[in-house]
């Protein structure tokens, strides 16, 4: 893909141009990953797919399983999704609180998941609204 040095986007057919154009994508965004559009890769085998220009293979597991532990316990709490009600600073606020506790030694709750959830559910929430770029 084509980087625009002035902006975060990105051409899928690796033209040069400026966007944007429907062939242009804001990294991070799905529609960068996933298209119908989407550039091919063929492997030593002949094999041809999609390119995936993420990394969803570096994402933890376990770190996974945790953080989806801590999200049934919310909505069995709370309700589902009712992160989805809360504004990104609230959800930061309680992110840094965890992060404090943990740091001087707390271990009477699961910090390092609600840390995850409440990055998450922050930026969640911020995409939402068109913003966090």
């Amino acid at each position: 893909m084509s980087r625009y040095s002035s902006c975060d986007m990105y051409c899928i057919k690796r033209e040069e141009h400026n966007p944007p154009h429907e062939c242009c994508v804001r990294i991070g965004g799905v529609s960068a990953v996933v298209s119908p559009d989407a550039e091919r890769t063929i492997n030593a085998k002949g094999g041809s797919q999609s390119h995936i220009p993420v990394r969803f293979d570096l994402i933890d597991g376990e770190a996974l399983f945790e953080m989806a532990r801590v999200l049934h316990e919310g909505a069995v709490k709370y309700g589902e999704n009712n992160w989805r009600k809360i504004d990104v600073p609230d959800h930061l606020n309680h992110l840094i609180m965890h992060a404090y506790a943990y740091l001087s030694g707390d271990r009477s709750d699961d910090h390092l998941s609600h840390i995850m959830c409440r990055a998450t559910f922050a930026q969640a929430v911020a995409l939402e609204q068109g913003g966090d770029r």
